[in-house]
């Protein structure tokens, strides 16, 4: 589903598990505002989707995909893929095949002519 606001925490807290990249967050309550801004202006553009993926009510993984207009592909759409992330009590389910088959499909039926993953 389409995060909300409420899930910011809890996808800070997924971004915080990671080995790579964990270590720049600032998992601490409250969360620095930086965090609700940038959702905020990912919410607002019609060309970013931050998502979740939920088990009875617990937020278990996320993404973000942006759609970007580009001139090769003659003038096609690119679906970019970032923050990929799914807790590691849940890994091993499929939610991260899942996330990526909404990512697919919703690249599918914006007639975006590439997946890219970052």
């Amino acid at each position: 589903r389409q995060a909300q606001r409420e899930d910011v925490a809890a996808i800070v807290g997924l971004l915080a598990q990671d080995e790579v990249v964990g270590g720049r967050e600032k998992n601490t309550q409250p969360l620095p505002q930086a965090y609700y801004d940038a959702f905020e202006e990912i919410a607002r553009s019609s060309d970013n989707t931050l998502v979740v993926a939920e088990i009875e009510g617990v937020v278990v993984g996320t993404l973000q995909l942006t759609l970007i207009p580009n001139m090769s592909r003659q003038g096609g759409k690119r679906a970019l893929v970032e923050a990929v992330f799914v807790d590691g009590r849940y890994r091993g389910l499929g939610i991260g095949r899942q996330l990526m088959q909404w990512v697919i499909d919703t690249a599918q039926a914006a007639d975006c002519s590439l997946v890219q993953l970052t």
